[in-house]
């Protein structure tokens, strides 16, 4: 086998140049293809910064000019957001040759076309038949791990065992991590600085409801966020300023116990921080705008930090308790450390940073607001339906509305655990269930550093599709152990994605899977079902009088 194995390589390679020759039309298409795609996106792009820039946000915000981007600016972003777009495969290529996989100008399309020839002829003309031989039964040995890099000195060989030698080991270092299906290069965000968060690396553990304490293992040991946004016991309450009727200030006053749960709400003052002549008060597309403007992130991790941001804002949400009436996105207690510790929160500072800076620009909003602002903008910018999404929020003075830690889904349970934490706790229906779990895994990833486990969901993870149920069925998922961590999750045949084990117990329990095949084959029901669920997950703990605003509860 090995020597066949070595033939075959050798020929190969020595007809490269006649075998890309012949890869041109095929490939040529394909760059002709993403660079219309790329184009048309850029020019309705531009249509739209020119009116909302021109006709609309330039009146609006004379009093804050000097805070606002310039069009060009924004235009600048909207092409680097446009350039990740069309960047929509996942392949298996080292980091100094992504760029040719990039949308090109139009002059470039001739020398792109024939770089990427080389791509596709080494890696199925050359390195698949390979593959497809070790498979099969009287060839044993396996194949190691492919990357394409037209740079390295070494080449693909067959060892003593008959295994291909990788060109580089599968971790070189902690800071790239390299498997069978992509690159993990190190992210680097050049233009943005985090928030300066006070670091402890004291383990972080959880109480439960029956009062005992239990400590929960977390993979690799992250940085602990421990003092964010406290505020000192013994500080004296601010004293009341008077503040327009306009702007929703109303008096102290007990509702019915009746209203919910036989416990009393009372109506707190909105805190304006901001000058009551600010001409961006109450104008929440701006706050939008800004969001928009954050997610494009070339640098960072699939370049959109939009799968991040719906992720804080599902976990602002998912330690809803309808027994209890505790948790929830009122109240904003994702800014105070007992909430953010919990070990299920870890990753999440990207998307919070970002917020947090936002909150800097338009401090009328409330945390509790924005927080959930940003996954909606986030899923709409990424593809997703429009969500309904209302303002009123308003955030808990101090950390003591925080709920107790361990409530949010663990990743290694099954379906029991599922109906505990979406049915029992949060009041969502099986069909629901799905169509959430479905819209939030057909973005982003898991992260080695974060949770343990190692991987994207779908091919195109900044792409708000219904491709998550499509990957479940139509996949062979293989249960493996992450390499690092030793943490249980599921490869498909190639490596290049996983799944959690939730994700496969869901094709086990036969009203999931019956909503998985529904939703896999009708995105357009899939979208509406979705949004009526997100919308519903963002008012879990929200009670609302008749003017709007939803108080917190005490």
């Amino acid at each position: 086998m090995d020597r066949i194995a070595r033939t075959y390589t050798s020929f190969a390679s020595s007809v490269s140049t006649l075998g890309r020759i012949l890869l041109v039309p095929y490939v040529l298409s394909r760059v002709i293809l993403q660079f219309a795609h790329y184009n048309t996106l850029n020019v309705l792009s531009y249509t739209k910064l020119f009116i909302l820039y021109h006709y609309n946000m330039i009146l609006m915000i004379n009093g804050a000019r000097e805070d606002e981007l310039t069009f060009q600016e924004s235009w600048e972003q909207k092409k680097r957001f446009n350039v990740v777009r069309t960047y929509n495969e996942t392949r298996p290529v080292a980091e100094d040759v992504r760029s040719w996989f990039e949308s090109p100008a139009l002059q470039a399309i001739p020398s792109i076309t024939w770089q990427r020839t080389a791509y596709y002829y080494e890696r199925y003309i050359i390195h698949a038949p390979i593959c497809t031989l070790r498979r099969l039964p009287f060839g044993p040995s396996k194949t190691g791990s492919y990357l394409f890099d037209p740079h390295s000195t070494s080449t693909p060989s067959a060892d003593k065992d008959g295994q291909l030698l990788e060109r580089e080991s599968r971790f070189p270092n902690s800071d790239a991590i390299r498997d069978s299906s992509r690159v993990i290069a190190p992210r680097v965000r050049s233009d943005f600085t985090p928030k300066s968060y006070i670091l402890s690396s004291e383990s972080v553990r959880q109480t439960h409801d029956s009062g005992h304490l239990v400590s929960q293992t977390v993979p690799i040991k992250s940085p602990s966020i421990t003092k964010l946004f406290e505020q000192p016991a013994e500080a004296p309450p601010p004293s009341p300023v008077p503040i327009p009727k306009e702007q929703h200030a109303i008096e102290d006053r007990p509702i019915k116990s009746s209203d919910s749960n036989s416990s009393f709400f009372y109506k707190i003052r909105i805190r304006r921080k901001n000058k009551p002549q600010d001409p961006t008060y109450g104008n929440y597309e701006l706050v939008r705008q800004a969001i928009r403007d954050c997610l494009p992130k070339p640098d960072y991790d699939d370049g959109s930090i939009g799968p991040n941001m719906v992720r804080f804002t599902w976990h602002c949400c998912a330690h809803f308790d309808r027994e209890s009436g505790t948790g929830g996105c009122n109240g904003g207690t994702m800014r105070f450390a007992q909430e953010f510790n919990d070990p299920g929160n870890t990753g999440l500072h990207t998307a919070k940073s970002y917020l947090d800076q936002i909150h800097e620009k338009y401090p009328w909003i409330s945390f509790a607001d924005l927080y959930t602002l940003g996954g909606v903008v986030a899923i709409e910018a990424m593809g997703g339906p429009k969500i309904d999404w209302k303002p009123g929020r308003t955030d808990c003075p101090d950390s003591n509305k925080v709920p107790p830690m361990g409530r949010l889904p663990v990743a290694t349970k099954g379906t029991e655990h599922l109906h505990e934490v979406f049915t029992q706790r949060l009041g969502f229906n099986d069909q629901e269930l799905v169509a959430l779990i479905g819209g939030g895994h057909t973005l982003g990833g898991c992260h080695v550093k974060f949770s343990g486990f190692d991987g994207s969901w779908t091919p195109h993870p900044i792409k708000f599709d219904n491709e998550f149920f499509r990957v479940l069925l139509e996949d062979t998922w293989n249960f493996e152990q992450v390499p690092l961590t030793g943490m249980p999750q599921y490869y498909n045949s190639d490596h290049s994605l996983m799944m959690l084990i939730t994700d496969v117990e869901l094709i086990k329990n036969p009203t999931f899977k019956y909503w998985i095949e529904v939703y896999a084959k009708d995105s357009e029901l899939f979208m509406r079902d979705f949004a009526s669920a997100f919308a519903k997950l963002l008012e879990l703990g929200v009670n609302r009088d008749p003017d709007g605003i939803a108080r917190t509860k005490i």
